[in-house]
């Protein structure tokens, strides 16, 4: 199931011809295409500042049904293998932590494949929401959504934008009403204002 899901999802993933013009940059990691827009889109906190050392992997291992059972990965390589011979997980999220701050990375997407999400935190030094990036990328109306967030350190939001794209050609695009509102409870949430207000904060290691 695991490779039937990645070629069904292969079209959805970052990383098709020409999407950089968009200001999306992209890496592969655990078997499938992962946003990595906090490179480009912090202040000061790009998770290109961070080692390899200060990277924690996890992955929601529960039921599409159940959701909520987040565990710790030693490596990239050990969900990988978890992946592959034990379970598909639908929601993976990539931790850089150090004292000057933290990047988070979540890759969501659907068993049948037919959309995915990513979403990027950047955290300042005091553990507060700086920025966010969502990511949606759907068949439904074949399109891409990009919508980046701002946020002051009393958590309120302070500049948002919101653009769409081809799913195919990257061009920026005109997505009727009917799509938006089909794919807006998916392409919403999963943005969490604080590192301790994490899905998996009770398992990252306390220094």
């Amino acid at each position: 199931m695991f490779k039937v899901v990645l070629q069904i999802a292969a079209l959805l993933l970052p990383g098709l011809p020409g999407l950089a013009t968009a200001g999306v940059h992209h890496y592969q990691a655990s078997g499938t295409n992962v946003s990595s827009l906090a490179g480009d889109r912090c202040t000061g906190t790009g998770q290109e500042r961070f080692n390899s050392e200060s990277l924690f992997v996890f992955a929601d291992t529960s039921t599409t049904e159940e959701g909520g059972r987040w565990e710790r990965f030693a490596s990239e390589e050990k969900l990988k293998e978890y992946r592959e011979t034990v379970n598909e997980t639908y929601t993976i999220a990539k931790l850089w932590l150090d004292e000057s701050g933290a990047a988070a990375v979540f890759t969501i997407f659907s068993e049948s494949g037919d959309w995915a999400k990513y979403v990027t935190h950047c955290f300042r030094k005091d553990g507060s929401l700086e920025e966010a990036t969502i990511e949606y990328r759907t068949f439904y109306g074949h399109f891409v959504m990009i919508e980046q967030q701002k946020y002051d350190t009393s958590a309120k939001l302070i500049k948002s934008s919101r653009d769409y794209y081809d799913l195919m050609t990257d061009e920026p695009k005109t997505v009727e009403k009917e799509y938006l509102d089909d794919n807006s409870r998916l392409a919403a949430g999963d943005v969490y204002m604080s590192v301790d207000k994490l899905p998996f904060a009770s398992l990252i290691p306390k220094n």
